[in-house]
Parts: C-alpha cells; sequence; structure tokens
C-alpha cells in the first residue's frame, strides 16, 4: 500500500467526529469568530466538501454548553438531518438536552431526554437517583431510535443499555450486574463502548477495579434490542493484560460492525510477558454476529512496539476489510505520529503501517467512510483528509453496482457490496461476506450457485437467511452476508433456513429439506424438491380455546375462526387462517405449527404436521403415509372426512426417545404414523382404533367400531352403531348421548356391560364407569 498524503483543510479544534451514514458532524471546540457558546459544528460530505460552515450550537442561546465530555451522541435523522445529545451545564445545573438541526445546520428543535434512574438504600429507605448519561456510548436503530450504553457512575457495579424512543423517552433499560463489576468507585470499569450487528448490541467494557487475572480485562456481552440477553458476559482479552504505567493509560476501548456483521474491538493495555513494562500496545478480537469468537486477542500494532500505543479507532470499509488509526508514542526516540493500518476481512494486516501525519494526536476523533475517503485531526487542531489507495482494507473489490432497470446482477467469490438500485433485480451474489442492497423494485436474491461448506451435517443447514434482520449466514459462518431491500430470495440446492419479514415475500427453497419460518405478510413460500418444512412458532394468541376434547358432535376439528392458533389446509389454502391467512405454498410437504390450537388438513401427498404445544387437531387425508406429532398438549387425529372405516393404534410402533408411538393399518390410516398423539376419532364407518399406556380419548362415530383403551383412565365413546368397547386397565369411562333413562344397562359378568339405547347395542368389557348427560353410573352399582 503506498502512502497517504493528508491535506489540512481547517484550523479549529476537532475533539469530537460523529459518522452518519455519507456526512460526518464535526464538534469543534474554539472558533473562526466569537459565538455564544463557544461551541460550533460543521458538516462534511464523503468527498472532501464543507456542507455547513463553521455553526455555534446554541446560536441565539444560552451559553449551555460547556464541557466536550457532556456531548455523547449525535443521531442519524435521515435526509442530512441529525439530533446532538448533550448536557447542558448552566451555572453547574445539568440539563439532558436533545437538539436537531436540518441538513443545512438549521436548528429545528431543542427539548430534554430522559435520563435512567438506580435505586438505592440509605438506611432502609428506597432512593431513586439519577444516571447522568456522560458516559454513555450509543449507537442508531433507525426510525429515530438509539441504544446507549452507560454505568453507575457513582458505585461502578452495573451495566445499562437504554433503549430510547424518537422523542428522548426511554423505551426499555437492559439492566445487570456482572460478577467482573466488584469494584467501587468510578474507575471500576472504564471503555465503554456499544455497536449494533442486526437486532444484536454488542457491549464492551474494561474492568479496572479487578486484582488479579482480571485486571485490565476487556469483557464483552450480546443483548437483543427487545431487552432479552443473547450471551453471558464473556472476556475478550485472554487474561493476561495489565495496566500500562504512563503515556495514554489503559482502558480505552473501542469497537465497530463491519460489513458483513462481524464486530471488531480494539483495546489499548500492557500484556504479560510481551509488552515492555509500563508500555501500551493495542490488541484486537473478532466477532461472529451471533456473538461466538471469529479471531481473538491478536497483536494489533505489529511493527510499532516501542513506547505508547493508544487513542485507537476502527473504521469499517465497503468491502468488508476495516482501518486502525491510533497514537504512538515512543518515549525513548520522542516520536510522536499517527498511524494508520489496513486489514481485510478476516482480521489480516494488510500493507505496512502508514505514519503519514506527524502531529497526529487525536486518533479516536477520526472517521474515515467505506469508500476509503476520511478526516483526521491532530494535535494543532487542524482537520486533514485522506484517501486510502485503491482496495482499502485489501482483499476487495470495488462496489458491483446495477442500473435503474430490472436486471441480473452478478457477483462474485470474494467479499464486496452488491448495489442492485431500481428495478426487479435478480441478483446472485456468489458467495463471500457481501453487502447487498437490492434498492427499489421487488428483488431476488438467489443462493442457488452457492457449492455446499465443508463438514456440514445433514442436521446442520447450508444457509440461514433472515430477511426481518437482513443477514444470511453460513452454518459455519465462513460467509455473512448483509441485506436490504430485498423482498424474495431462492436458497441453495442444499438445506437452508429461510425467515422473510413483515412485507410479502416470495422464499424458494430449491433443493433438499427446507426450513421456512413464517412471518406477517402475504407471502408465497416454494420448498422446491425435497420435503420442505414451514413453522408457525412465532404467532401468539392468548385466547380461549372453544373445544378442548376429542368429542365434537360430527368428529370434527375447530373451526378456522375458533382455532387459537392456525388452521393450515394444504389442499386449499384459502381455508387458512391467523398467521396462516394469505399464504401461498408451494411444493410444502411438512408443517409444524404454534403454540396454541392449530388445525392441519392435508393434501394428495404424504405429509409431516407437529402441533407444538395445546390441543392440536389433526384431519386424515387420502393423501398417503401422514406422519402426525402432537408435541406438548392433549393431541387428536381425526378421520372424520374419510369414505371408509380406518384401523389405527398409538402403541403399535417402535419407541421413540422412551415414548409411545402408533401407526394405522386400514382404510385412510393405513401407513399414518402416531407421535405424541393422544386421541383418536374414527368414521361413519365401521373402525378399529386402539390407545396407549397413556390416558386417551378414542371417539368411533358411526359404524360399528371396536374401541380398546389398553391402560390407564381413557375416555370411550362409541357413536352411533353397535360397538364393541375394552377399557383395558385403569378406570375407563365409556360415554353416550342422552340420559340415563334413555338406556338400558345389562351386567353380564364382573367386568362386563352391555348397553342398549337409541344408538345402537354396544359390549363393553372392562369399562368401570358410563357416563350419560345427566348422571354417572358405575359398574358396582349394577347387579350381575
Amino acid at each position: 500500500m503506498s502512502s497517504i498524503t493528508p491535506s489540512a483543510i481547517s484550523g479549529t479544534l476537532d475533539l469530537v467526529q460523529f459518522e452518519l451514514g455519507d456526512r460526518l458532524v464535526a464538534i469543534h471546540r474554539g472558533s473562526v469568530a466569537p459565538t455564544v457558546s463557544n461551541w460550533q459544528f460543521s458538516v462534511w460530505d464523503n468527498a472532501g466538501t464543507q456542507l455547513v460552515p463553521f455553526t455555534d450550537i446554541n446560536a441565539g442561546g444560552d451559553s449551555s454548553l460547556h464541557a466536550i465530555g457532556n456531548l455523547w451522541h449525535a443521531r442519524d435523522d435521515g435526509n442530512g438531518a441529525f439530533t446532538l445529545f448533550y448536557l447542558a451545564d448552566t451555572l453547574g445545573t445539568r440539563t439532558p438536552t436533545m437538539h436537531s438541526f436540518d441538513a443545512m445546520g438549521q436548528s429545528l428543535s431543542k427539548s430534554t431526554y430522559q435520563l435512567p434512574t438506580r435505586t438505592i438504600d440509605v438506611f432502609g429507605v428506597s432512593i431513586e437517583q439519577t444516571l447522568l448519561e456522560s458516559y454513555a456510548e450509543a449507537v442508531d436503530l433507525g426510525n429515530g431510535r438509539m441504544a446507549a450504553f452507560n454505568r453507575d457512575a457513582v458505585l461502578g457495579t452495573g451495566h445499562t443499555v437504554v433503549i430510547y424512543a424518537a422523542d428522548g423517552t426511554i423505551e426499555r433499560r437492559i439492566a445487570w450486574n456482572d460478577a467482573t463489576v466488584t469494584g467501587t468507585g468510578a474507575g471500576a470499569v472504564n471503555g465503554l463502548e456499544i455497536t449494533r450487528s442486526g437486532n444484536n448490541l454488542f457491549v464492551f467494557h474494561m474492568n479496572t477495579g479487578l486484582g488479579g487475572d482480571n485486571a485490565f480485562e476487556v469483557y464483552g456481552r450480546v443483548v437483543n434490542v427487545d431487552g432479552s440477553f443473547v450471551t453471558d458476559e464473556f472476556r475478550v482479552s485472554d487474561g493476561t493484560h495489565t495496566q500500562g504505567t504512563f503515556g495514554f493509560g489503559s482502558g480505552d476501548v473501542q469497537a465497530e460492525t463491519l460489513a458483513d456483521g462481524k464486530v471488531v474491538v480494539v483495546w489499548a493495555s500492557n500484556k504479560t510477558g510481551v509488552t515492555a513494562a509500563g508500555e501500551l500496545d493495542l490488541w484486537y478480537a473478532i466477532y461472529n454476529t451471533d456473538g461466538s469468537l471469529f479471531a481473538g486477542d491478536r497483536l494489533l500494532n505489529t511493527g510499532l512496539t516501542a513506547g505508547q500505543q493508544g487513542q485507537q479507532r476502527v473504521h469499517a470499509l465497503a468491502d468488508g476489510g476495516f482501518v486502525v488509526t491510533y497514537n504512538t508514542n515512543d518515549n525513548t526516540a520522542l516520536v510522536n505520529t499517527g498511524v494508520l493500518q489496513c486489514f481485510d476481512q478476516n482480521g489480516n494486516p494488510v500493507g505496512t503501517p502508514q505514519t503519514g501525519l506527524p502531529r497526529f494526536h487525536f486518533a479516536e476523533t477520526s472517521v474515515i467512510f467505506e469508500n476509503g475517503f476520511g478526516y483526521l485531526a491532530d494535535a494543532g487542531g487542524h482537520l486533514y483528509t485522506v484517501q486510502l489507495p485503491s482496495g482499502g482494507g485489501g482483499g476487495g473489490t470495488p462496489p458491483i453496482e446495477g442500473t435503474n432497470a430490472g436486471e441480473a446482477v452478478a457477483g462474485t467469490a470474494a467479499a464486496e457490496v452488491i448495489n442492485a438500485l431500481g428495478g426487479a433485480d435478480w441478483i446472485t451474489p456468489g458467495g463471500g461476506n457481501d453487502t447487498i442492497d437490492g434498492g427499489d423494485g421487488n428483488d431476488m436474491v438467489s443462493f442457488i450457485d452457492l457449492p455446499d461448506t465443508p463438514g456440514r451435517t445433514n442436521l446442520q443447514f447450508r444457509l440461514d437467511v433472515d430477511l426481518e434482520a437482513g443477514t444470511a449466514r453460513s452454518h459455519d459462518g465462513s460467509e455473512q452476508m448483509q441485506l436490504s431491500n430485498v423482498e424474495r430470495v431462492t436458497g441453495t440446492i442444499y438445506a437452508d433456513y429461510i425467515r422473510g419479514d413483515a412485507g410479502a415475500n416470495h422464499l424458494r427453497g430449491a433443493g433438499d429439506y427446507d426450513w421456512f419460518v413464517v412471518t406477517t405478510g402475504n407471502d408465497t413460500l416454494d420448498g422446491g424438491t425435497g420435503q420442505d418444512m414451514i413453522t408457525f412458532v412465532e404467532w401468539q394468541n392468548t385466547g380461549p380455546n372453544a373445544i378442548s376434547d376429542a368429542f365434537s358432535a360430527d368428529g370434527a376439528p375447530p373451526t378456522g375462526a375458533q382455532a387459537t392458533g392456525v388452521l393450515v389446509d394444504l389442499a386449499n389454502p384459502a381455508n387458512n387462517t391467523n398467521l396462516a391467512s394469505g399464504l401461498t405454498l408451494i411444493s410444502i410437504e411438512r408443517v409444524t405449527g404454534s403454540g396454541r390450537q392449530d388445525v392441519f388438513y392435508g393434501d394428495g401427498n404424504s405429509n409431516d404436521f407437529r402441533g407444538l404445544g395445546d390441543y392440536d387437531w389433526f384431519v386424515g387425508s387420502a393423501g398417503g403415509r401422514e406422519r402426525y406429532f402432537g408435541g406438548d398438549g392433549v393431541d387428536t387425529v381425526t378421520y372424520f372426512m374419510s369414505g371408509e372405516g380406518v384401523t389405527a393404534s398409538l402403541r403399535n410402533g417402535a419407541r421413540v426417545n422412551g415414548e409411545e408411538t402408533g401407526y394405522g393399518s386400514r382404510g385412510d390410516a393405513a401407513r399414518d404414523l402416531y407421535f405424541e398423539i393422544e386421541n383418536l376419532v374414527g368414521t361413519r364407518f365401521d373402525d378399529r382404533l386402539t390407545g396407549n399406556s397413556g390416558r386417551n380419548q378414542l371417539s368411533g362415530l358411526e359404524g360399528d367400531d371396536f374401541l380398546f383403551g389398553y391402560e390407564d383412565v381413557d375416555y370411550l365413546k362409541g357413536g352411533a352403531g353397535n360397538d364393541t368397547i375394552d377399557g383395558g386397565t385403569g378406570s375407563d369411562y365409556a360415554l353416550f348421548d342422552g340420559d340415563r333413562a334413555d338406556y338400558t344397562l345389562t351386567r353380564t359378568a364382573d367386568n362386563a356391560v352391555t348397553v342398549t339405547g337409541p344408538d345402537g347395542t354396544d359390549s363393553l368389557i372392562n369399562v368401570e364407569y358410563f357416563r350419560f348427560d345427566d348422571e354417572d353410573v358405575r359398574i358396582w352399582d349394577l347387579a350381575i
């Protein structure tokens, strides 16, 4: 890499710079001309052009902003507009202030934002104290929302991630006390940092309040924006880091999200056995989007290890690589210079360190955009521009650009940026850690040409695609792609896990056993070849069930309006309800329901239905071998629609995971398999239904049926016809429609009863209770 030639463009002291998309907001102390607050901002684009001249932050107002440390975030409001967050200090009174500006730097509004609090116990009295956000680091979440990471600045014993709504109110507060936070005082935790990868927030800190192996180690945790914890706290550094004795000081931690969603974290510390006594080196680690480690605890300042290294900043590049700017201070040679080092997408250094800024001092305030153009500030208060050589971090290629017409846009196996622009495009990334923007139009991303990943087993998906999170990740993390403005997906020819977003998506599985997670929106789900599964696991409903046993009048399941889960009809999707409503299903053979009461109808093929929780119903069909997995709850298979009698048993199959299974052998039940099914409903014809060792409900409907409860307490209803009922062991119930007076019960043996009534003459053995509409009768109450 050739050397970098900086160009000075200002003479003001640029202490804080915020990157807002393709713009830079620089905060200056000092001024071109005297101002109200003596604090100014200016706005620059990603090519070196000043868009907004030096403007006083409080022009026309009071001189409230006195300490730059109080300005902790600039929120990107879109279209060049932004909002500054700071604590306005007027005569010692601090007011949390959010100040919004338009793209031309004109003040739009000024209001207060909400501060988080903590509750402390003072002599048995609970007192609520405010946590000042002067220690906060923050990241935008979109639509005006943002997440701030801070700690208890008084006790230093806890961490807090605060999710702010667009109006500055606290939407959610995620707090925890880590095992590492055992020191007291404000010095216990330093170097707070937060960055975002999809819906995951990566937070890091260095603990300076512990002794022994835990002193001056860096720790991290991943939390979701919904408030859940993705990981426990983990140690980033390797347990051998200590404090330097002079220079920039230990404790500075910086992190950045890369183009492929990975997160790189850089920190300054002394490492036992590596760093000279009293000096500081820089170290870095890289994490995958799920918080798993990609590369850990590497020395960053290779070749520049003398003296102190610090004030580092990480910059993501479009090619998937990154740049680290930092300051080096060789106290022996009295060399104080800024350094810039490029890395590829795997974290490997590219080229040699560049030291082109002899007076460089404020490396941690520098900004380098994805296109390689950036701004750096030196100790003399000069703002410099830099342009990285072609290739940026190395190992990348220039962005692939489409047009505003619908077209095929093809990538390569390298990590690259693909901007399809307008039109209904067909995008083939080709592999690698790509960043893909479909742009306007109904765009398809196709992974059909991706080869299999080495070492993948049949229990692992080749690709995990989530349009809502904007990610596509291989099973081993070797490929991690970022997706935006993509409405359609074609998977690989291998097994894929595909989830859409809230829009109307078209998701295609291609080959093998694909798994689709159903979301809101009128989606088209095409499994392609293979046995493909859709799941409604994300559906939620707190309403009560309308039917909670197997004894409906005609053996029918709940209607679509009654089902608290989903009704899925593969033969006629127009009947689908709730989250299944509006779906177009193509080549889908397997269905997993929700956690509520689901109803499943098959088609002319062999289907696989899974009920998860609650009272699920499975409707038998003539389509071939069906697999019914009831899951938790009390689940029913009914053949009420069949045109001939069935024979089915819940206990004649091999045990699976210690559970009884069964299968059918006649009629529409032939070759059907039953897993975790408790109830069977027959047909209008002669049926043979057998339970298992658990509690069962067997309903014969019409015809001369044979019902066998086998073991435990069973509920058996023959229905119309001359039925034979055997309760088996346990205390069993026979159910009849009508009052006791409508039937004649004749006990013919100790365990045998003949029941004659309007629905026929039934022969019962091993049944202890006879339930009518108005009363129960025990076998012991009947004379032989």
